[in-house]
């Protein structure tokens, strides 16, 4: 039976070619197009818009801020995703070691530090357990630092997989020198997301955080602690804080907040003060969050614990480490 391959139409800024066996939806701000499908399993839709895959698949970042680490072995962990090489020789998560070449930033098409890669460019990222929809902030600039070569336009080729095969594939052209991001959602839960430079050069592209929605019935339960950075008493019975919190974004709901007069109290006998609280102020570095009811304390110290909790997960092991 021949398939059908011959789907190209132009996608909220970038072109998506459907080369998958299954039926891909393409939504435009004109039309919906369905691809031919004679095997198809699922069905797929690609977004362009980071802000509009969050609201559409509630995904979160899973990998959080890249850290400026310089080069890093293939297979590295970053927050819950498995960042290793499709093609290419290396792998760096920003420029430290290379800022007389590049500067202190690969590029500022994408915020915060980004992921890049030496030769023919390609990733893989892969989920600790099954997601419905994943993507990557991604650039494609035209200015090269010197040594990287003549810019060539590329074309990625984008897979999702599961432990049997192929999910899906298509093929992107994103625009160049504009910030943009490369997502998909499915019907069919996959493991891995894969993108491949199948038409470019030796030039450089760069990724940023990767965001994922869990299947469902699927969830991660925060591993990190979360560290108290501040606290004040802004009035009577009144006690601000300020949290840091290491643990993706995508994999917290919010934070359970536990206080005691007794710091050698059994943690277990600590009273529940708050649950699944969430930051009061998301423009400031730390997580803010008040006790509004801090009466005085019987010994005149309260004593405080955040943890992490991922809603989504059973109640017995949504909490993270204290």
């Amino acid at each position: 039976m021949k398939r059908d391959t011959g789907l190209l139409q132009p996608f909220l800024g970038f072109l998506a070619t459907s080369a998958s066996p299954r039926s891909l939806v393409i939504l435009s701000a004109l039309a919906s197009i369905v691809g031919p499908a004679p095997f198809a399993r699922g069905a797929e839709i690609i977004y362009d818009d980071r802000d509009a895959f969050v609201q559409a698949t509630g995904a979160g970042s899973m990998t959080g801020s890249v850290p400026n680490v310089g080069q890093v072995l293939d297979g590295v962990q970053l927050g819950t995703v498995t960042v290793s090489l499709t093609q290419g020789t290396a792998i760096f998560f920003g420029t430290t070691g290379i800022e007389g070449t590049y500067g202190p930033d690969f590029t500022d098409l994408i915020d915060g530090n980004d992921i890049g890669v030496t030769g023919l460019d390609g990733l893989t990222f892969g989920f600790q357990v099954p997601v419905s929809a994943a993507g990557f902030e991604f650039a494609e600039p035209t200015a090269q630092p010197p040594g990287a070569g003549s810019f060539v336009d590329s074309t990625y080729r984008v897979e999702g997989l599961d432990p049997s095969g192929v999910v899906f594939t298509f093929d992107i052209n994103v625009p160049n020198d504009t910030p943009t991001f490369v997502g998909v959602a499915s019907d069919t839960p996959f493991m891995t997301l894969r993108a491949t430079e199948i038409a470019g050069g030796i030039e450089n592209e760069f990724y940023g955080q990767v965001y994922a929605s869990l299947a469902p019935g699927e969830c991660i339960t925060p591993y990190e602690p979360v560290t108290i950075v501040e606290a004040r008493r802004a009035a009577p019975g009144c006690v601000e804080f300020g949290q840091s919190d290491t643990n993706p974004p995508g994999i917290v709901s919010g934070y359970n907040v536990y206080r005691t007069s007794d710091a050698s109290t059994p943690f277990e006998l600590w009273d529940p003060v708050a649950a699944e609280v969430a930051d009061e102020d998301p423009v400031r570095s730390l997580i803010q969050w008040t006790d509004s009811g801090a009466s005085v304390s019987p010994t005149g110290v309260w004593y405080y614990q955040f943890l992490a909790v991922n809603g989504d997960c059973p109640v017995q092991s949504s909490e993270g480490p204290r």
